[in-house]
């Protein structure tokens, strides 16, 4: 099954992926760091 997707498609499929891993990247960096540092 072969799905021809025009670039633009699979470039907004390709940056939400991005977007969604550095979000959670860094809310997982912000908890860490805010875990540490508090209290």
């Amino acid at each position: 099954m072969e799905q021809r997707l025009p670039g633009k498609v699979t470039d907004i499929v390709v940056l939400i992926t991005v977007v969604a891993f550095v979000l959670a990247a860094g809310a997982a960096m912000w908890l860490s760091m805010s875990t540490i540092g508090g209290r």
